[in-house]
């Protein structure tokens, strides 16, 4: 449940830092990023509540069974999106504030362990550098043909399940009406 309700808030956390190191103060950097990071947060927000919400119609045995975890899922995401947009502002300001006048909340590190924190950062940052932002954008500038690819593998993935090539059953049915299981303590 946790990565799916902390992926708004670490977005709109990691962007209000990247606002701040590139200019904002620390009372605006936090409100630019909830803007930004507003829609994109809650659209990814509502389409996983929109895959939990088919759940609640599910009855019988494995709709008792299971009922609960929509209505869990819908209702932490929507207090992730509360957080992320009410509380974590206001949080992230305080921080950039204090970073502003020099002060660190940080405990000092052992050596071994900041070594091998700039060691990661350093490979992370050469693979973002070297590898994700070319291929970003050479997709941003044939856009059109990334759609067009993304539709036609869509397609093949729609048209496959619909053939039966690849099939799909929410929920397996045993292949009798009896199950045995032994069971020792």
């Amino acid at each position: 449940i946790l990565p799916a309700c902390d992926r708004g808030e670490v977005g709109d956390a990691s962007l209000a830092v990247e606002t701040w190191r590139d200019g904002a103060s620390a009372r605006d950097a936090p409100v630019q990023a909830a803007r930004v990071m507003f829609f994109p947060v809650l659209a990814a927000a509502g389409t996983t509540m929109a895959a939990f919400f088919p759940i609640l119609s599910l009855t019988g045995s494995i709709g008792q069974i299971i009922d609960a975890l929509p209505v869990v899922m819908i209702v932490a995401l929507t207090a992730s999106l509360l957080e992320c947009f009410l509380v974590l502002p206001m949080h992230l300001r305080g921080a950039l504030a204090r970073l502003d006048r020099g002060e660190s909340s940080d405990r000092p590190r052992p050596a071994v362990l900041q070594a091998a924190l700039d060691r990661f950062q350093d490979r992370f940052d050469h693979f973002r550098d070297t590898r994700v932002r070319p291929a970003v954008a050479f997709c941003f500038r044939r856009r059109y043909s990334t759609l067009l690819a993304w539709l036609c593998m869509f397609w093949i993935a729609l048209t496959l399940m619909r053939t039966g090539w690849v099939g799909f059953e929410f929920f397996a049915q045993p292949e009798t009406d009896m199950v045995f299981g032994n069971f020792a303590l």
